[in-house]
């Protein structure tokens, strides 16, 4: 709701919006609205062709219906790949995956396990995907179980991504209750940053957001597009997810040399202003470049500087699809002094200039 009054707010679109629950959804469509925003599941097949029977212009939010509905949905795969880095940048070198039965989850554990393929680590996994219901319901006692005995034979410091918060907390009762320290043994790492989940668990969770206002800004741009006849249905529309929210569960640098620890930990801290310089890095740890990029290698496959890069790159990103700061300050934000440098060292990490980046959705 938050990005579609945005967009209403920004394109100063004539629009009156009506907002409508699940009961009041057919009696909505009676009113023959000019265009329909739904969040509406796949399973609901009759809805959905009830929708399509209206020959309204209609976008479907947050699940994917195409090709019944264009869909703005979370880049699932993207967040998996958002959860590998992040846990290989805090040094993890052992790493799993607890999912559900649902094609979202599916999808983050294949963005997941193809990041972690691309530095050849392996991805541990349950024997089975969990049940969402039998989190949920009497069947608990007996996932916690499985997942205590699963937990205890994990290689330690092992980083554990969870397919959504819920799931990341049955993890971490189930770590606690094998005896594991969070984040000490088992770094935990869930998906949506639901506060009533993350905040309020005996160890805070660390989570990766969903961007659900760009989701709502871009569905109404894009309905509004098909309003005027301006755009052709996109069959997909996929948005990636906002930075990870860092808690307790993942406060930790799992790298035993204790000279790269304290330099990854310094690199961390800096990241926000898009890391330091690396006269700043090397002078912090009193080491010479070549002795720290050869200890950084050997525990991590990267040197400082690779790490700097891959943290200031992933700033810019989030500043140019999260914000509308312009180039100048996100410049600034990412630590460059001139925006030229700024736009050079984006378009050669990525092969776009800044401003395609803010206009590319998938």
């Amino acid at each position: 709701m938050e990005g579609i009054s945005l967009f209403v707010r920004e394109s100063r679109a004539p629009w009156q919006l009506h907002c409508a629950d699940a009961r009041e959804f057919r009696a909505a469509l009676d009113q023959r609205p000019d265009g329909i925003l739904s969040v509406l599941p796949r399973a609901d097949r009759h809805l959905l062709q009830l929708v399509k029977a209206t020959r309204t212009p209609a976008v479907n939010m947050l699940r994917d219906v195409t090709p019944a509905l264009p869909s703005v949905t979370s880049d699932n795969h993207a967040i998996g790949t958002r959860a590998a880095e992040y846990l290989m940048g805090r040094g993890f070198r052992h790493f799993a995956f607890v999912g559900a039965k649902r094609d979202w989850s599916t999808h983050r554990r294949e963005g997941l396990r193809q990041r972690l393929a691309r530095d050849r680590w392996p991805l541990l996994e349950p024997p089975a995907p969990i049940s969402v219901q039998d989190l949920r319901a009497v069947d608990r006692r007996r996932v916690l179980s499985l997942l205590k005995r699963w937990a205890a034979d994990l290689p330690r410091p092992v980083g554990i991504v969870a397919a959504s918060d819920f799931i990341a907390r049955a993890v971490l009762d189930a770590c606690l209750d094998a005896g594991l320290k969070v984040p000490e043994h088992a770094a935990i790492l869930g998906v949506d940053n639901d506060l009533a989940v993350c905040e309020f668990s005996s160890v805070p969770l660390s989570s990766i957001p969903q961007n659900y206002s760009r989701i709502g800004f871009e569905a109404a741009r894009l309905l509004d597009g098909l309003i005027s006849g301006r755009r052709r249905p996109a069959r997909r529309v996929l948005i990636p997810p906002r930075e990870v929210v860092p808690r307790r569960s993942t406060d930790i640098i799992a790298v035993e040399d204790p000279l790269v620890a304290h330099a990854l930990e310094f690199i961390h801290q800096h990241a926000p202003r898009g890391g330091p310089q690396i006269q700043a890095l090397l002078t912090h740890v009193g080491a010479s470049r070549q002795w720290l990029d050869r200890r950084f290698k050997a525990s991590l496959g990267r040197t400082p500087a690779a790490e700097i890069h891959r943290l200031r790159l992933d700033l810019a990103r989030a500043l140019l699809t999260e914000t509308r700061l312009n180039i100048h300050n996100i410049s600034h934000r990412c630590g460059f002094s001139h925006p030229e440098n700024f736009c050079r060292f984006f378009r050669d990490a990525t092969g776009i200039p800044p401003s395609a980046c803010r206009e590319t959705i998938a």
